[in-house]
């Protein structure tokens, strides 16, 4: 019985750790900040290793973002990490208001 018990808690403790890494995954702003980033005078979009885009800063006087839905606010909070010159305008429509 002992044995049982340990191996469901081993199994809850997997579960546990499983699902938290799940979430971790689909957090709408932590996916931002893998896949939007500068660098120096560029604006990186994409997976590191995996296609990606760039934009050459200098060309553009500002860059708009434009969202809607419940996962925009996070999604654009992560920005404010990633931004580099020009400054980003956001716009956002979501059920929360934020």
């Amino acid at each position: 019985m002992n044995k049982e018990l340990k191996e469901l808690e081993t199994i809850r403790s997997d579960a546990k750790e499983i699902f938290r890494s799940c979430l971790t995954a689909v957090d709408p702003y932590e996916a931002v900040k893998r896949f939007v980033r500068v660098e120096g005078d560029r604006l990186v979009v994409g997976m590191e290793g995996g296609p990606e885009t760039e934009l050459d800063l200098a060309e553009f006087d500002r860059i708009s973002l434009v969202g809607a839905g419940k996962a925009t606010a996070p999604m654009t909070d992560s920005t404010n990490t990633t931004r580099g010159p020009p400054v980003f305008f956001s716009f956002q429509v979501s059920a929360n208001n934020r």
